[in-house]
């Protein structure tokens, strides 16, 4: 039961900490079209309860990525506000609007966020109309300001970047233009009348309507305004009215008179009908409605004395509305009783006289002979006709002629009728009418004229045979020769025409990509004696073939991006061109298909855009290198390759690596204080990063509270700062490193440097005031030295002669050989050391008299008046020890002379000790207090570095024995070859290897130099052949298995005098000899105050030590 209620107290707990996230909402707004990679805004502005929140989208999401750790919101792809949102103009505010859940959690607190991302618009779209052309038709006479709709035209932009106005460009008296937004937010857009329109006068007009945007952005259509006809001309009589007479008895049928009326309207508006008025009666005659030729309509027709017809005639259009006109016409009846005029034409036979349309004005048609037997009035005749194309000319009384009275046009006209009325002067007049047919003869004045001014047709390029592309047709007015026509192409070798169909053919082959659209001009020709030419334009367009692959505008890319970038962002984007159009010139970029199975970090888009699909490290690769192909859409697709190479750019993400000091390797060791000691380590790091993100800085942060060091910020060496702080005793100094990059932003790494100062008493001393007594003792030094060196090796040589000669048993005699096979004539020497650690004993060699030369030690002890003070200490150093190379057995004792040889150099040593302890205890009693500054010397209690007449001074004896610490310095080293049998017993048995003897370890002087003067890139290891100089065999100092690296410090006392251990008998092996690689200078340095006792100063008398020989 307590666990159910403890679960579902959690389960409260944390439906209560998610429901406190909920409801959070943040809106962030971008502008489309930003390129991959933008920030957008970031999840943390919710400001949610909690640190260290991880934030991921919930849900599919295409459009934005999500950094987890910092809620930072970045677009994936370009976004085209007019895809995203296709209806947010129609909606209330327009707005387009991108919603994502973004998840929030941080422990056991969740959240969730709602973001709202708001896609601005720019102005990207011009104004688009439905169609390049409107055909808007308006009827004639329609009253000013009247509005006609027109298509409006549509932008996907939004806002003020959506259309603000139209205008007709450029204006026009007759129209205009007017748009207003409805409720929805559009534009009505109406085509405006501004003046009359008459279609008699102009039946079309184009106007150029444009649609603009707020951007300036400019969409156009172009509207043709075609006139329709409206009935309002009515018809128009070629007379103000008629008149004519008629014999009495004319025969039924004939035409006495033809009424003409013409209407500029078209159509049915323009049809001209005729009737008889209403209220008129018309008897004996009949009036055709259609032709308006009236003719006699009865077989009786009688005169009546005073009596005519008279009566209106209405001309009408067939119009909806139709208009009419009247006119008036008069018939008389001629009284039979006076003799018509007789008309003769000639013409000839045919009937008809033929004369060319470009006959002139006032030329002659036809000749007309009247004859009239009346006289007087009666007999006077005028001729005349209504042909309006014609007239009459008197030529005498009874000659006229028939002229030309207007242009004559046979393609308007190409027969005429001519009526020739003669009329005598009689009362009642009477009148004769002869009628014959002109005939128009063509000329050659038209010329061809196309179907269509300008033609249009398609064709494939690199066709590989003749192809037709379209046939023109012309026609010429004109008849016979005049109207036939042939065909001719103008300066154009690849366009055919045959001559007499228009068949216009092309020739293979063309090429669209040099040249998409040919256009040329072809001839209709006619055939006429001056041919006239007719002229059209043809326009062929060459169709597309997807002859071209996409190409990339570069030979290679070499891109950048920086490393450690969320995936999804956008490196770059390249592009290709297609020289064909349409599907064949839309192309997509994808990865080459070689490298989809090699797991690049890389994604491509169709765009060409490349993003990253995960995050990029540098240091792990810094480079890569693909290839991109691009496609065309056409059929078979065409592609191409390029290479892309895609460096990574270093980001600041890796601290400095520090190599030295570290946690196992971090102490150094210096004396202090020293004024040649510089270096006193080297801070070793490096940084992984590339560029300034690898450049480090060095710097102490804590633990110099003296001040007694300082480091180079560039190189990292740690070097003394100042001289003369003073400490007393050891310390050990904890310096905290810190190395920093030159990165933004600047990382760091920290190490602790131990540094053991060891106090030393060795202080600096200036010479430059007692140069010239120092140079003085310098040269007394050398020649006393000199001179004792050649007196005691003097004394050596003859003492070693006596020693041989004495030794030396009879020539006869065989030496006695022991167990190890060593004569037992051979006799092992001492190893007496010097204070440089070397050995004086000899190791007989065939060739020792030549190249061996000893270090031994000499003292002669000389009492004077004050006892033991007056001793002298004289070291004659050989420039390098003895080398063991035994090429015979040496000399081997017996074990009764052995031990014997070894109570008595036991004897002499301690007495020697012993005396010295007594000269030491007397100088103590001569000076119970010794000064201060004295460094502790029992030879002296003044400050002055001359001598005191008590004993050497600091500066006379700092190369003098070692301390009390280290009075094994007259201890020795028996060989172990040299021991009896019956002393093997009681130490341990040597090994095989170790069987011969060695000289023992040198000493090397107590100097120190700090590690900068090695080879830093050296280790000293157990493996360093040391051979050459001391022998085949050695041993390492203290521990034996650790290799000497260039950040340990030798420690002196490591070296120390103590390795030679007193009465010992085991043999030293493997000595290494390292004092080569330290030096002592002796005028620089005191030595420390606990070296400076009883052991290091002597009282005047001397000491001659001896070989073993020599002691016994």
């Amino acid at each position: 039961m307590a666990t159910i209620v403890a679960v579902t107290i959690l389960l409260a707990s944390t439906l209560v900490a998610m429901t406190r996230g909920q409801g959070t909402m943040l809106t962030f707004r971008i502008n489309e079209e930003e390129p991959a990679g933008t920030f957008v805004g970031s999840v943390a502005d919710a400001n949610l309860e909690g640190t260290s929140f991880r934030y991921t989208i919930i849900g599919t999401q295409t459009d934005f990525s999500l950094q987890d750790q910092t809620g930072n919101l970045y677009t994936m792809t370009k976004i085209d506000r007019d895809s995203k949102c296709k209806d947010a103009q129609s909606s209330t505010n327009g707005e387009c609007v991108i919603e994502l859940l973004v998840g929030a959690e941080s422990g056991t607190f969740y959240a969730t966020v709602t973001v709202k991302v708001v896609i601005n618009d720019v102005n990207d779209n011009a104004p688009l109309f439905p169609s390049y052309t409107h055909e808007l038709r308006i009827v004639e006479g329609t009253p000013r300001l009247t509005e006609f709709s027109i298509p409006r035209a549509v932008d996907t932009d939004y806002g003020s970047n959506g259309i603000t106005k139209y205008e007709i460009s450029p204006s026009h008296p007759s129209f205009g233009i007017r748009a207003t937004k409805n409720l929805a937010g559009k534009f009505d857009v109406f085509i405006v009348v501004l003046d009359t329109i008459d279609r008699e006068t102009e039946d079309t007009y184009q106007l150029e309507v444009f649609a603009i945007d707020g951007g300036g952005r400019r969409g156009g259509m172009t509207v043709n305004v075609i006139v329709t006809d409206i009935n309002d001309n009515e018809p128009v009589f070629d007379r103000s009215n008629y008149t004519t007479t008629v014999e009495e008895g004319t025969a039924r049928g004939t035409v006495i008179l033809t009424i003409q009326a013409t209407d500029k309207d078209i159509g049915d508006n323009g049809k001209v009908s005729y009737k008889i008025a209403d209220g008129f009666t018309l008897t004996d005659f009949v009036l055709n409605s259609t032709s308006g030729e009236i003719y006699v309509d009865t077989d009786d027709l009688v005169y009546y004395p005073g009596v005519s017809y008279e009566f209106v005639v209405d001309a009408y259009d067939h119009g909806e509305n139709f208009k009419q006109k009247q006119v008036y016409v008069y018939i008389n009846i001629l009284d039979t009783g006076n003799n018509h005029p007789q008309i003769t034409l000639n013409v000839g036979n045919s009937g008809f006289v033929n004369i060319s349309e470009n006959k002139g004005l006032k030329q002659m048609v036809a000749a007309v002979t009247v004859e009239d037997p009346d006289t007087g009035l009666n007999g006077e005749v005028t001729c005349s006709t209504q042909e309006s194309y014609f007239s009459v000319q008197k030529v005498d009384n009874s000659q006229f002629i028939v002229v030309v009275n207007s242009q004559l046009n046979r393609e308007i006209i190409d027969m005429h009728t001519v009526n020739v009325t003669c009329t005598d002067n009689g009362d009642p007049p009477l009148s004769s009418s002869k009628t014959f047919l002109v005939r128009v003869t063509d000329e050659n004045d038209n010329m061809p004229i196309f179907e269509s001014k300008s033609y249009s047709a398609k064709i494939d390029e690199n066709r590989q045979e003749e192809q037709m592309i379209l046939k023109v047709s012309a026609t010429d007015n004109d008849i016979g020769d005049n109207s036939k026509i042939h065909y001719k192409i103008v300066d154009n070798d690849k366009i055919t025409v045959h001559s007499v169909t228009g068949v216009i053919s092309a020739k293979p082959f063309f090429d669209r990509e040099s040249t998409p659209v040919i256009v040329f001009e072809v001839l209709a020709i006619d055939s006429g004696a001056k041919p006239l030419t007719g002229t059209a334009t043809v326009t062929l367009t060459i169709e597309d073939v997807n002859d071209n692959a996409p190409k990339f505008r570069q030979p290679s890319y070499s891109l950048e991006v920086l490393e450690n970038l969320p995936s999804g962002t956008y490196v770059d984007q390249i592009s290709a061109t297609d020289l064909d159009i349409g599907v064949n010139g839309m192309f997509t970029f994808s990865l080459s298909s070689e490298y989809l199975e090699s797991r690049l970090p890389f994604i491509v888009f169709e765009n060409g855009e490349i993003q990253t699909n995960k995050a990029l490290d540098r240091e792990t690769r810094s480079s890569y290198m693909f290839d991109v192909v691009v496609q065309d859409q056409g059929s078979p697709p065409l592609d191409n390759s390029v290479k892309v190479t895609v460096i990574v750019k270093d980001v600041n993400d890796n601290k400095p690596n520090i190599t030295f000091p570290i946690e196992n390797n971090k102490t150094v060791s210096i004396y202090y204080p020293n004024n040649d000691l510089d270096v006193v380590a080297q801070v070793e790091a490096y940084d992984i990063d590339d560029g300034e993100n690898k450049l480090l800085n060095y710097n102490i942060l804590k633990g110099n509270d003296l001040g007694m060091f300082k480091i180079d910020q560039n190189t990292g060496t740690i070097s003394i700062a100042k001289h003369d702080i003073k400490i007393d005793s050891d310390m050990d100094v904890t310096l905290q490193v810190e190395v920093n990059d030159k990165g933004d932003p600047v990382l760091k790494s920290h190490a602790d440097l131990v540094v053991s100062v060891i106090y030393s008493n060795a202080t600096y001393q200036d010479l430059s005031g007692e140069k010239d007594q120092l140079v003085v003792i310098v040269v007394v030094v050398v020649v006393v030295t000199a001179v004792f060196s050649a007196i005691i090796i003097g004394v050596i040589v003859l003492l070693r002669n006596w020693d041989r000669k004495k030794s030396l048993p009879d020539s006869t005699d065989k030496p006695e050989t022991t167990e190890q096979g060593y004569s037992s004539v051979d006799k092992p020497s001492l190893f007496i050391l010097n204070n440089a650690g070397e050995s004086s004993t000899d190791y007989p060699s065939p060739y020792a008299e030549v190249t061996r030369k000893k270090k031994e030690v000499s003292f002669s002890l000389d009492e004077m008046d004050s006892g033991f003070q007056n001793m002298q200490l004289h070291v004659n150093l050989s420039p390098e020890p003895s080398k063991y190379a035994p090429e015979k057995p040496p000399r081997q004792e017996s074990p009764d002379s052995t031990k014997d040889l070894y109570d008595k150099v036991t004897t002499r040593l301690e007495t020697l000790r012993l005396q010295q302890m007594l000269m030491g205890t007397r100088a103590r009693q001569h000076h119970p207090a010794p000064h201060p500054d004295d460094s502790r010397s029992e030879s002296s209690g003044e400050t002055s570095s001359g001598d005191s007449g008590r004993g050497a001074s600091e500066e006379e004896v700092t190369s003098a024995s070692p301390s009390t610490d280290d009075q094994k310095v007259f201890d020795y080293i028996v060989p172990s070859s040299s021991f009896s049998t019956s002393s093997q017993s009681h130490r341990p048995s040597p090994s095989k290897a170790d069987s011969r003897s060695v000289a023992p370890p040198p000493i090397p002087h107590r100097t120190y130099r700090p590690y900068s003067s090695f080879n830093r890139n050296q280790t000293y290891t157990g493996n360093q052949d040391y051979s050459s100089d001391y022998g085949s065999n050695y041993q390492y100092l203290n521990d034996s298995n650790k290799p000497y690296r260039h950040s340990d410090i030798i420690d002196p006392s490591a070296l120390s005098w103590q390795h030679a251990q007193p009465r010992s008998y085991s043999t030293k092996l493997n000595s290494v000899n390292i004092q080569s690689d330290f030096s002592f200078s002796p005028s620089q340095y005191r030595l420390h105050p606990r070296d400076d006792d009883d052991c290091s100063t002597t009282t005047s008398g001397s000491y001659t030590l001896h070989s073993i020989e020599d002691l016994l």
